[in-house]
């Protein structure tokens, strides 16, 4: 009967300690959990190995844009105007590895060169607020086949 008593104690402590949260600090707080178990997940998978340069781009690219997310939710629905400010997260070790440098990746101004496994940050700001933005993620550089559109330029 003691140890049924305490379990119930403890069961109460947990359920008022998390009622004590708003349902917003409740869903980023599953958002944190599903976001590292991801994480890992991609890191698993660029380990392996037999992933492209360009796939694992894609993957990293994940990876920043669930960093912005975090970022998003600990900083009032707000996205950052810059990308750097992401370091102001907790737990952010810096952007992925570049596969095709072997460096992090990094921000590049959109059109600049060299800009394989690198990506582009373009925040939207409405009203004053950063609401969302566009990330664009750079793939090897020309590769012949890859015409997407028929113009005879990749």
């Amino acid at each position: 009967m003691r140890r049924l008593n305490l379990l119930l104690v403890l069961v109460l402590l947990v359920s008022l300690i998390s009622c004590g949260k708003s349902p917003q600090e409740k869903a980023m707080d599953e958002f944190q959990e599903t976001a590292e178990v991801i994480i890992t997940n991609l890191d698993e998978q660029i380990q392996e190995g037999g992933v492209s340069p360009d796939s694992e781009v894609k993957l990293n690219m994940t990876k920043i844009d669930i960093t912005l997310e975090r970022y998003w939710g600990e900083n009032n629905f707000t996205y950052p105007a810059d990308i750097n400010e992401l370091a102001n997260i907790p737990k952010f070790i810096g952007f992925p590895i570049n596969p095709y440098t072997g460096d992090p990746m990094k921000h590049i101004e959109f059109g600049a060169e060299p800009f394989e496994g690198n990506f582009t940050y373009v925040p939207v700001e409405i009203d004053g607020r950063i609401t969302g933005f566009y990330l664009v993620a750079y793939g090897a550089a020309d590769i012949d086949g890859e015409d997407i559109n028929g113009d005879g330029e990749p």
